[in-house]
């Protein structure tokens, strides 16, 4: 079956750039998000994420950092909507910027039995995919998902969880 149900509401600019320090390099990892009402003229947050080498994912005294937010925009200006994420960053030694589509789903899947995630958004801490995962679970068993009561260490397979005693 081929499920053709999704549509891109909206579109994203993310700048993922390679940078000798990162928030004057006070930790080895950070997350900030720079909300709308800051940043004249937006109407989105702006999200930066950077990790160092501690992480292992790039060479000793590296930072990889992370800067997203929705286009609001012309996307031939998109790396220009992510200036107060930039700032806050050391000297950029390499950058890449892409523009890409959001799709989420058109119906719930309850007719058909397709079931469709949403894209990635521009979180970068994941709370739009987590909300998307939670509405998933729901969808699909026809509940909600309490992690509050499930034990996920003793989760089985099956989709059967097991209650926390």
């Amino acid at each position: 079956m081929v499920c053709l149900h999704a549509a891109a509401p909206c579109v994203v600019v993310r700048l993922t750039l390679f940078c000798a320090r990162a928030f004057g390099a006070a930790a080895h990892s950070a997350q900030i998000i720079i909300p709308y009402k800051q940043v004249p003229g937006r109407r989105s947050d702006v999200y930066v994420f950077c990790c160092s080498y501690s992480h292992s994912v790039v060479a000793k005294n590296k930072w990889v950092a992370f800067v997203s937010t929705r286009l609001e925009g012309h996307p031939s200006r998109a790396a220009d909507e992510l200036a107060a994420g930039l700032a806050l960053l050391g000297p950029v030694e390499h950058t890449f910027v892409s523009v890409s589509d959001v799709y989420e789903p058109l119906t719930d899947g309850a007719a058909d039995g397709c079931y469709i995630s949403k894209g990635y958004d521009e979180t970068s801490h994941f709370e739009g995919l987590t909300a998307d995962v939670l509405d998933l679970y729901r969808r699909i068993t026809g509940r909600e998902l309490d992690l509050e009561k499930t034990d996920v260490r003793r989760a089985g397979g099956g989709g059967q969880e097991e209650e926390y005693r």
